[in-house]
């Protein structure tokens, strides 16, 4: 004999449309807010990762330049195209620089020996700054130069140089060897060496360079270098 089973109108009961509707929306609003605070988040890290990954970079490149520049020694080179006259100690336009440097390690595993000295130099190309240097002093006309990519979005590069002039005043030039008469090159010949190139070195070297995100930013570097104890030994 089968039994009805009777269920109650209670127990049969679910959610109302309505019901439904107010929790997606609720559930809708949560998202949203997830979504938004998520987005933003994820904003941020960019913003940071890109401005922490630029400063690294400008940080680098001014190192770079601080580092050479502080092991600059006088000492002329002769170019590429077979000059009679040899590029001077330091040689700048106002806009690019070119030093010869100390301090190049020779690691002692090299089949051949090489010098502990460096051609280097930094200019503009493209809206990079670039930093080029040579593996000799001395170039051939087959001698070619590396190339390094420092900072990129640099829009003006620039060069000034303070020393002391013939009555030992401190002046600043915009191009290196100087026009203004310095108190070395009045003194016994100092500052000219056995061939007649200029072997003068300025006391700071100031770069200024113009970026499209952060502006103009002036760095000064002292050259330190083991040039004004050969002056006293030349008795300058």
């Amino acid at each position: 004999m089968s039994k009805r089973l009777n269920y109650s109108g209670a127990s049969m009961r679910g959610f109302t449309l309505v019901e439904l509707l107010v929790a997606m929306v609720i559930f809708s609003i949560m998202a949203g807010g997830m979504y938004l605070v998520f987005n933003n988040f994820i904003r941020v890290k960019e913003v940071t990762d890109r401005d922490s990954a630029r400063l690294a970079a400008m940080q680098r490149a001014f190192t770079f330049i601080q580092r050479d520049i502080s092991f600059v020694v006088p000492r002329p080179v002769r170019d590429e195209y077979g000059s009679v006259d040899r590029s001077d100690a330091m040689i700048s336009n106002g806009d690019e620089i070119e030093f010869t440097r100390g301090g190049w390690n020779s690691p002692p595993f090299l089949e051949r020996k090489r010098s502990e000295l460096q051609r280097v130099g930094y200019k503009l190309e493209e809206g990079k700054l670039i930093r080029e240097y040579w593996y000799v002093l001395d170039r051939a006309q087959d001698s070619t130069s590396r190339k390094l990519e420092l900072l990129e979005g640099v829009e003006e590069l620039s060069f000034l140089f303070y020393f002391k002039n013939s009555t030992g005043n401190s002046v600043e030039e915009t191009v290196w060897p100087p026009t203004t008469s310095i108190t070395l090159s009045n003194v016994g010949g100092c500052g000219i060496d056995a061939t007649g190139n200029d072997i003068r070195l300025p006391d700071v070297v100031q770069m200024t360079v113009k970026l499209v995100d952060y502006g103009e930013i002036v760095r000064k570097y002292s050259v330190l270098s083991h040039y004004a104890a050969m002056l006293d030994e030349e008795g300058c």
